[in-house]
Order: structure tokens, then C-alpha cells, then sequence
């Protein structure tokens, strides 16, 4: 390998898992010296989180966030931990979660795909003849208590990423792919907002229990525990509406907060401090579109300061987490569902015989 260009070299390296790539470091201090080059580990970086979440676009630059400049003057250094510390992170709607418990109710809960982002449903629409009933969208996993990797597409096209304990997401509220009648939207609610893992995602909306918050689209409140506080204005279609917390480690509190159409709305809310699934509540014809990041936020969240490396320093404590494995997509369900019952058939026909 020490008679192969510089750059054929580097270019063969990136398809190395990263610890591979560090195995190679300790037996060679050639493998070592290349190592400092900076493109590999970036490019690595691009690789994982790809592979775990939404689809970042080459042509387009990484910017780091201060705390992490602070942390490691060199970029390859600064890449080479980041890609050991990648996980998977709220990037997509789980629309398979609220059909399979759609099944059980005499309710046309059904959620449809509308259009896809590296693979994974971004936007969905509320099956034709849906209004009327209640049922809430979540993301693929939680935002979680431990502090992670994030990246988010900025206005200039780039890529931002910060190590942070807090969350955001965005909907975008567009036209119904079926045509509406005129006095439709005023029996319409979307509703965004955040969720425990026990949250039930079909018959109710954010806020209507113990275990959700939300900010609903019909009368501008926001609701916990079944309540509805007043809180800001009506939204509908061609706005775009974001949700994010904002954790306290050291006071072990959390907030909510909430934007419209790039403004952050006045008013917080304490909510719990555990992880929380983002989840839209649909009983609209509307087409919603979920944005983690992977298009530019109209309100871009708080980044890290060079002097918050809280989140960063716990980051740097914990064991790197395996690798983070892709969701299978539908047909590799139906495809494992099919060799299953292939097995079974075979090992049938070889008893009975």
C-alpha cells in the first residue's frame, strides 16, 4: 500500500470502519501520519452520519461550533471524535408506528407517505376521509438525556455541528394533496409538540395526557395534562412552526419553547426532564413536512458557546456507542417477511416427510 498515491490511498481508507482506521494507526506510523489528514476523518464523519440519519450533501461544507474549535484546534482531530460518538437522532416520521396501532380502531388513523429524505418519510398526509379523528405522528427515537452529536443545514449551505444535551424540530404546514371543501379547516387541528415513550399515538393529541406537550393549530393554546393554556397565535397552511427544549443538567430542569415561521414565540413551559419523542398531531388534510436539520430551520436554534462545554465534556467521558445500524426500509421488511416464511415452509415439508 506504501507504493499507492497519497490521495488513491486516502480515498481507499475512507471506506474503513473508524476503528479499523485506528487499528491501522497503531501497527504503522505511516497509516498514523495520514491519519492527521483532515478530509479522511471528515469524510468519515459524512459516511456515519448518513448511515445513521439524514443524508448529508458532499458539495456542502462542515462548520463546527465554537465549543467544539475550542476543544480540538486540529479539524481531524475534532472529526476523528465525532465519528466514534455518532448516533442515531430524531430524523424522520414513524409512520409504521401509528398504522400498526391504527389497525385496532374503527377510525380511519391511516398516515400516508408523501415524500422521502434519504430513504426515511419527511412529509405525510392524513388519508382521504381521516378528519375527525385523533392520532399523532412521532419521530423514529427520542431526543435522549445524553448529550449527542448534531448537525443542522444553515442558511448558507453549510453544514453546522454541535455536541448539545437540547433538541429542536420544525413542520411545514402545505397544501392538501385532495382538493378541500370551504369551510373544511375550521373542523382541522395540527398540533407539534413532545411525548414519553408511553405516549399514545392514536385517539388523542399532544397535551391531552400526563405524558405529552403541544402547541395546537385550531385555538393557539398550549396543552399538558388535558388543560389548555392560551399561549399565541392560530397557525395553519404555509406556516412553519418549530418545537425545541432546552435542558439544565445541573438543575436537572427543562423547558419547552416554540417558533413560528422564524421568530421564536414569547413564553416557555416546564416539562419532563427524561427524553422525549417529537410527535405532530394531524387531523387535517394538510401535507406536514418535518424538518430535523436536514434543510435550513427558519428559526435556527441556540448553538454552544466556546465557554458551554458541558454537553461536550460529558460526550467526551462516555463509551463510544456501537455502531448505529439503519432502520430497515419497507421492502427489507417484506423481504425478511417472505424468507421467514420461506424457512418455515421448507422445515415443514422436511418433518412432514
Amino acid at each position: 500500500m506504501h507504493t499507492l498515491p497519497r490521495d488513491a490511498l486516502l480515498h481507499a481508507l475512507e471506506y474503513l470502519e473508524p476503528m479499523e482506521l485506528r487499528a491501522m494507526a497503531l501497527v504503522s506510523r505511516w497509516h498514523n501520519s495520514l491519519q492527521q489528514h483532515g478530509a479522511l476523518w471528515e469524510a468519515l464523519f459524512r459516511h456515519r452520519w448518513n448511515h445513521a440519519n439524514f443524508f448529508m450533501d458532499p458539495c456542502m461544507r462542515i462548520q463546527l461550533s465554537p465549543a467544539l474549535r475550542a476543544a480540538y484546534p486540529r479539524s481531524s482531530d475534532a472529526f476523528r471524535f465525532l465519528t466514534h460518538c455518532v448516533d442515531r437522532v430524531p430524523s424522520f416520521a414513524d409512520i409504521c408506528l401509528t398504522n400498526t396501532h391504527a389497525t385496532a380502531s374503527t377510525t380511519n388513523h391511516r398516515i400516508e407517505p408523501v415524500a422521502y429524505d434519504n430513504g426515511q418519510v419527511v412529509t405525510m398526509a392524513l388519508a382521504k376521509g381521516g378528519v375527525g379523528g385523533n392520532r399523532c405522528v412521532r419521530a423514529n427515537v427520542p431526543f435522549e438525556m445524553t448529550p449527542r452529536v448534531a448537525v443542522f443545514q444553515t442558511t448558507d449551505r453549510t453544514w453546522f455541528v454541535d455536541v448539545v444535551y437540547d433538541g429542536y424540530f420544525e413542520i411545514s404546514i402545505a397544501d392538501p394533496i385532495n382538493p378541500m371543501r370551504d369551510d373544511a379547516t375550521l373542523d382541522m387541528c395540527i398540533a407539534i409538540g413532545v411525548a414519553s415513550p408511553d405516549f399514545e399515538v392514536v385517539d388523542q393529541q399532544p397535551g391531552w395526557d400526563d405524558n405529552s406537550y403541544g402547541y395546537h393549530s385550531d385555538d393557539g393554546h398550549f396543552f399538558t395534562s388535558g388543560q389548555p393554556h392560551p399561549f399565541a397565535a392560530t397557525f395553519g397552511m404555509h406556516d412553519t412552526i418549530g418545537c425545541g427544549i432546552q435542558r439544565d443538567m445541573t438543575t436537572h430542569d427543562s423547558i419547552l419553547y416554540f417558533t413560528k415561521n422564524g421568530q421564536r414565540l414569547g413564553g416557555t413551559f416546564p416539562c419532563l426532564h427524561d427524553e422525549l419523542f417529537p410527535v405532530v398531531g394531524i387531523d387535517a388534510d394538510y401535507t406536514v413536512r418535518l424538518n430535523f436539520g436536514h434543510e435550513p430551520f427558519r428559526c435556527r436554534p441556540p448553538p454552544s458557546t466556546e465557554g458551554d462545554t458541558s454537553a461536550l465534556v460529558a460526550l467526551q467521558a462516555q463509551p463510544w456507542p456501537a455502531a448505529p445500524t439503519r432502520p430497515r426500509s419497507m421492502w427489507q421488511n417484506m423481504l425478511a417477511a417472505v424468507d421467514v416464511f420461506a424457512k418455515r415452509t421448507t422445515s415443514l415439508m422436511y418433518c412432514s416427510n
